[in-house]
């Protein structure tokens, strides 16, 4: 049982975080922005579901969502282990989901890129966002205050409003949100399953005119990007499907980050199993920062041959297992900074050495920065799932109630300073602090205020990466 000392202390910080600000920041999200299809699943549609023809006898996930069997198999591992599960899905599959299921209840934007923009616009950051699809229709769902880098007539760059940045002949890039509430029960495959917590499967569509790169008349003026932002938050890559868009997506993040732009890669497990190492390897070591969930890393902790990492994070669960994994990549990747956001705590690993991408390496008053930036994140992505499709506004900060920490999540931070045997005093002020200093790093817990009844999931993680690399740079 942690202490009500530790208590108060997190709570404290919580409440004194509604008055921070992110309007000196200047960050542009890049790449994937999507219109998210999202459809609540209620016990109505869990019927329809159960009373399909289909069984599978498949152990582990599809690579992509194919058929209403392979459907069927994504929902049932996303029902029962309470974590959120994204894969590809076919336009046949998207076909049926419509003829199935209908319309969507609502249609928001989507994607890293589309999530973070508006998500620091409505937080009065100076926000911008690059596309690489940008049809007329999905820009209109960009807030009024995001911006997107143009090339102008006379050769230079230039910000123009979002929502009349549309490109015609972009096509619209789509996915669908199934959000699953905590304790919803379906019957699939012959068994009952009861959600443990609220969680959603995401099905994304492709196009091949999908690249998650600037276009080549970009790029002598990337260095202009460089002064004109603090940070560039980018996605998208999980889509590359050959070598040349590879090559040219590591090459533009350098170029950013030499350009003393921060970069930070927001991961998804890419579409191409057999690409999954080198788009790791290739972009991991381009930028400076990279961000998970726990189910992420673990994908990408079993595509870099990290085994008995990644299973340890599935079994044991806690914050301790997880800093394991990032130690373990941080050293294959060489990134100065990896975070992992997951339920009810958040974990930062800070590398104390030489970063193989050129950068510096941290101190411990970039650890506490990185402590107070996960704080305001955490709280604001907490709104975000109270509120559900709108951003969450500077107001929404201010006007909040005092938000407590659980013991549930307090004990996050106790189990790992169990874990790695600190003595009385250390671990007492790290119950407090939230700040563990090791040979080659430093380790940030901060728990995080769990929203009972979230009324949506989805975005939530961009919500939080975004929010917190403002806050470093603001």
């Amino acid at each position: 049982m942690v202490s009500a000392d530790a208590r108060i202390v997190w709570n404290a910080r919580f409440a004194s975080c509604r008055n921070e600000k992110i309007s000196g920041a200047r960050i542009l999200a890049a790449f994937n922005a999507t219109v998210d299809n999202v459809k609540f699943l209620r016990p109505r549609d869990f019927a329809k579901i159960g009373a399909l023809p289909l069984t599978f006898s498949r152990a582990s996930l599809p690579d992509k969502v194919l058929s209403p069997a392979d459907f069927a198999c994504a929902l049932a591992a996303c029902a029962a282990s309470g974590k959120a599960v994204h894969l590809p899905g076919s336009p046949s599959a998207f076909a049926w989901f419509k003829k199935f299921f209908g319309a969507p209840d609502t249609r928001i934007l989507g994607g890293q890129a589309g999530n973070a923009a508006n998500a620091l616009a409505a937080l009065d950051a100076d926000s911008s966002v690059y596309p690489a699809l940008l049809s007329p229709r999905q820009a209109e769902l960009f807030g009024n205050r995001v911006r997107v880098p143009v090339i102008s007539g006379s050769g230079k760059l230039s910000l123009i409003p979002a929502r009349r940045a549309g490109r015609r002949g972009d096509e619209t890039l789509e996915s669908w949100i199934f959000e699953l509430a905590e304790g919803a029960e379906l019957r699939v495959n012959g068994k009952k399953i009861r959600v443990p917590r609220a969680n959603r499967l995401i099905v994304s569509s492709d196009s091949p005119r999908f690249r998650p790169v600037f276009p080549r008349a970009f790029e002598p003026l990337l260095p202009q990007l460089g002064r004109r932002f603090h940070a560039a938050f980018l996605s998208g890559y999980f889509y590359v499907r050959d070598a040349e868009t590879l090559a040219q997506a590591a090459a533009q993040a350098r170029v950013l980050r030499e350009n003393g732009v921060r970069t930070h890669w927001e991961y998804v497990p890419a579409q191409s199993p057999r690409f999954e190492k080198r788009i790791l390897l290739e972009v991991g070591g381009s930028v400076d920062s990279v961000g998970f969930n726990e189910v992420e890393l673990g994908r990408a902790l079993r595509a870099l041959g990290f085994e008995r990492e990644a299973k340890a994070i599935v079994e044991r669960d806690n914050a301790a297992a997880v800093f394991v994994g990032v130690r373990r990549l941080m050293k294959t990747l060489r990134v100065r900074q990896v975070q992992v956001h997951s339920l009810g705590y958040s974990i930062v690993v800070l590398n104390k050495g030489k970063c193989g991408n050129g950068g510096e390496s941290a101190g411990r008053a970039d650890a506490v920065a990185a402590r107070d930036a996960c704080v305001f994140a955490s709280l604001v992505t907490a709104l975000k799932a109270a509120k559900g499709a709108a951003p969450v506004s500077r107001g929404d900060v201010l006007r909040v109630p005092a938000l407590n920490v659980g013991n549930s999540e307090l004990e996050q931070l106790r189990v790992f300073a169990s874990n790695f045997s600190f003595g009385k005093s250390e671990a007492r002020g790290f119950l407090q602090d939230g700040v563990a200093e090791f040979k080659d790093c430093f380790a940030v817990v901060v728990p995080a205020p769990v929203t009972p009844k979230p009324k949506l999931t989805v975005g939530l993680g961009d919500v939080f990466s975004s929010v917190f690399l403002a806050k470093e740079k603001s």
